[in-house]
Formats: structure tokens, sequence, C-alpha cells
């Protein structure tokens, strides 16, 4: 099974766990609708590496979607955290480019004191 499938199936049995262990003060009690709008949020973790846009709006709106039904916040707040990362690292993966100048040497200045070949401290 790949590993972005286990992961989504994670965040999914999880959110159930604690959806029905834990109820703060105000919020709905965990029903069938709650069960699966915290199911909704992990589903789109199982595509993270080939679709990794549409994974972050997709789990944030299932997440909206039952914070919007009164059910309390749980870990499924992490899917859409976890999709992002994923779209980022790879977004940089596929357009990195060479850095336009040096950068600075910060290691030989009056301040630090040092300058190679000798050590600092």
């Amino acid at each position: 099974m790949p590993t972005d499938v286990v992961i989504a199936l994670d965040f999914a049995v999880v959110g159930r766990l604690t959806g029905a262990c834990y109820r703060p003060p105000g919020r709905h009690a965990f029903d069938g609708l709650g069960y699966v709008l915290a199911c909704l949020t992990a589903p789109p973790l199982a595509v993270r590496r080939r679709l990794p846009v549409p994974t972050v709006p997709a789990s944030a709106a299932a997440y909206a979607a039952r914070l919007g039904c009164g059910y309390q916040p749980s870990v499924s707040v992490w899917t859409p955290v976890v999709g992002r990362q994923v779209a980022v690292r790879l977004a940089h993966d596929t357009t990195s480019v060479a850095p336009t100048r040096r950068p600075a040497r910060t290691w030989d200045t009056p301040a630090t004191g040092c300058s190679p070949p000798y050590a600092c401290g």
C-alpha cells in the first residue's frame, strides 16, 4: 500500500477517534455526519504527490465544513497543513533556480574575529 494512502487512512481513523472521545462544551456530539466530515479531510492526502495543489483546498474545505457544522476541531486540522508542505516541497523541486549572486561570507567579519583558514573561538 503506498505511503500516501496509509497516511490518509491514519488521519481518517485518528480524526474519527478524537471526534468520538473528545467533545468540548458548545460543540455538537459526533454523529454520522461528524464521522463523514472527519473522514473527508483525509482522502486528498492519498493523491498529494500527484495533485499537490488541489490537495490543500480540498482538505481545507472539508475541514471548514466540519467546523461550520458545529463539530469540534481535532487532528483533521493537520491534513491541509501536510498537503501544503508537500505542495511547497514539490514546487521548490521543480522551480528552483541558480543563485544570481554569490552569498556573503559572514564568517570573516570583524564581529566574529575569525577568518579562514583559522579556527574561530
